[in-house]
Parts: structure tokens; C-alpha cells; sequence
């Protein structure tokens, strides 16, 4: 049965290879008027910042306008299913989780340090107004755009040449699977890509981190995001639900303890619940 997530990771493939794809075909060997700037030109905080900065928004930046629309009906639905950066913190979270039910809700629920991305936004959008466009250094498209560029492909590359050297017979099909002609190396590349897999990493001690805690195009979708209208008498039967006995068996609990923390989540995120 195709359920829900299945469709959303079919989703998430395809745009994380149509990102890759067009990382790989920006260089000048390969370009063949491929629309490579799209993940760029659909962030909407790229096209808010540069029209601050600039009294002037670029026309393929007007792409962003559309997804404030759908982030607006459906919510956003951009980080999960569209946001290459979303996608990998979304599968490291998850091939890099190994806590039990328990930990899993202590680790999701809210902290105040969260709002430390709202912050970031404002910060990043006041330096927009005074002529200083930084939104690069924490925006995931370019943030992502340039650990590819001068950290993950020419380490491709680089381990690519090792496979060559070592299997000297298969460089006629091995030299094809280099994503540039000449060997590149980007200062401060190895600093890039550090930094990188540390966020990376920091999946798990928080699931999704960069989502969660930096990214300030999260925070500007955030705001305009759906919000339905709240249900007085299914919010007091939420608020009604009660502690899990203790004298039912451990996984019991746990998974009632789970199930009325994703009741309170739900509640919390779409203000009506089908109790």
C-alpha cells in the first residue's frame, strides 16, 4: 500500500538526485542550459533578503512567491519533502538513531534554544537592510550549494582518482563517474566539508538539528505557514488525557507514553485532532 510516507520519500529522492544532478551539471563541461539556480530561485528567503538589500527583486527569484503560497494552504511542506539540506539531516536523524522510545520523545520534545533560528532570521534581515547580504552563510540552499561545491564533489573526485590508481583497467569506466574534467581543490574546502558532517553528526544528539535550531528559511516559513482554527472542546480533551499507569508493563507505557506524545504534537501543530 503507497502510504503517506512512502510518498514522501519518493518525493525526497527525487528532489535530493535533482539537487545532486544539478550540482554536478553546473560545471562548464557539462552545462546545457539546465535550469541550475531553481533550489535557489524557489527560497523565498533568498528573494526577500536581496530585495531588502537591494530595493529590487530579480524575476527568477519570484519562484519564491509560489512556495509561500503552498507553505501558507498545506504548511511546510517544503522542509520535509523539497529542502535537499532537510532531506539529508531528515536521513542522518534517522539512520543515526539509536534511541529507545523513551529518548525519542525526551529528544523531540520543545526546547527554548529553538528559537534560536527566529532570531538568526531577524538578525540576518536587519544586516539586509543595512546593505550586507549574509543570508548565504545559514541559508540551506546556499549553505548546501557550497559544501557541495567546495567540499563533497571534489572529495568524489579525489576518491575516484584513488580507485583509478588502484584498478588502472577500469579507468575508462571509473573516469567517467568524475563531476569535473580538471581536479579542483577550494580554499578552506576541508574546513567547508567539516563543517558539513558536524551538523550532520548532530543528528544524533537532536533529530533534524539544522531544521530545528538554525535554519533561518524554516523560521520566515514558519511564520506563514497554515494555521487551522483551534477546537475549544477537542483542546480540553486533549488536556484530558491521563498519566500512563504504572503498573502495566514497561513497552506498555512506553507506547502509550508515545502515542499521547504524538496526540499532544499533532494537537499543538494542526489545532484539531479526530479524537
Amino acid at each position: 500500500m503507497l502510504t503517506l510516507t512512502k510518498v514522501r520519500v519518493i518525493y525526497q529522492i527525487f528532489f535530493m538526485a535533482l539537487f545532486i544532478f544539478f550540482m554536478v551539471v553546473t560545471n562548464l563541461a557539462f552545462m546545457k542550459g539546465y535550469p541550475v539556480s531553481w533550489f535557489l530561485e524557489l527560497d523565498p528567503l533568498v528573494g526577500l533578503a536581496t530585495t531588502i538589500a537591494t530595493g529590487s527583486l530579480y524575476k527568477g527569484l519570484a519562484w519564491g512567491l509560489l512556495l509561500v503560497l503552498i507553505t501558507t494552504l498545506f504548511g511546510r511542506v517544503f522542509c520535509n519533502w523539497i529542502c535537499p539540506l532537510g532531506i539529508l539531516h531528515h536521513f542522518f536523524g534517522w539512520i543515526l538513531d539509536g534511541r529507545n522510545t523513551r529518548q525519542k520523545i525526551d529528544s523531540n520534545r520543545f526546547h527554548r534554544w529553538y528559537n534560536l533560528k527566529y532570531y538568526l532570521l531577524v538578525l540576518l534581515l536587519v544586516m539586509a537592510a543595512f546593505r550586507t547580504l549574509q543570508i548565504g552563510w545559514l541559508d540551506p540552499i546556499p549553505f548546501l550549494t557550497r559544501s557541495f561545491t567546495a567540499a563533497v564533489l571534489p572529495a568524489w573526485d579525489l576518491l575516484v582518482d584513488g580507485m583509478i590508481r588502484i584498478l588502472p583497467p577500469a579507468e575508462p569506466v571509473l573516469g567517467k563517474l568524475h563531476t569535473s574534467v580538471e581536479p579542483r581543490v577550494a580554499h578552506w574546502g576541508f574546513l567547508i566539508g567539516a563543517i558539513f558532517v558536524l551538523f550532520l553528526v548532530l543528528n544524533r544528539v537532536i533529530p533534524r538539528f539544522w531544521c530545528r535550531v538554525l535554519c533561518p528559511l524554516g523560521a520566515l516559513l514558519g511564520f506563514v505557514q497554515a494555521q487551522p482554527v483551534a477546537d475549544p472542546s477537542r483542546t480540553r480533551q486533549v488536556h484530558r488525557l491521563r498519566p500512563v499507569p504504572r503498573v502495566l508493563p514497561g513497552r506498555v507505557r512506553s507506547a502509550l507514553a508515545l502515542a499521547q506524545e504524538r496526540v499532544l504534537c499533532l494537537h499543538e501543530l494542526r489545532g484539531r485532532l479526530p479524537l
